[in-house]
């Protein structure tokens, strides 16, 4: 099957929850993140006061975790705005929007894990 059509109102519903779904992980891995941060930090701090090597490998391998909220609110927009009660899906769309299974998920998902335990 390549299409299919849905119900705008199902769509939408099954969309906004995804985006919020999005937004709880990309918050929780953002506190995970600063926490590590601020874990880094100090050990660098004592490192420089003990007189010792500072190594700041540790504080450049964090990578920031990135949010995709603007995808689903453009797409929660445009059915917003669409005229149309049912909505002709392809695949890829399907995919991204139903499945929630984006372009970019699986790296959304591993930076998640490194700085969450909440969304595994």
């Amino acid at each position: 099957m390549k299409k299919v059509t849905v119900y705008k109102k199902e769509l939408l519903s099954t969309l906004i929850k995804n985006r919020q779904l999005h937004i709880e992980m990309f918050r929780d891995s953002m506190e995970g993140y600063r926490e590590q941060v601020m874990e880094a930090c100090e050990e660098l701090l004592n490192q420089a006061n003990n007189n010792e090597d500072v190594v700041i490998g540790n504080l450049s391998k964090l990578r920031k975790p990135i949010s995709h909220e603007k995808d689903y609110s453009l797409a929660v927009r445009m059915l917003e705005m669409s005229v149309d009660d049912e909505i002709l899906l392809e695949q890829d769309e399907f995919d991204n929007l139903v499945m929630d299974d984006w372009d970019w998920s699986q790296e959304f998902s591993s930076s998640n894990m490194m700085y969450s335990n909440k969304f595994k």
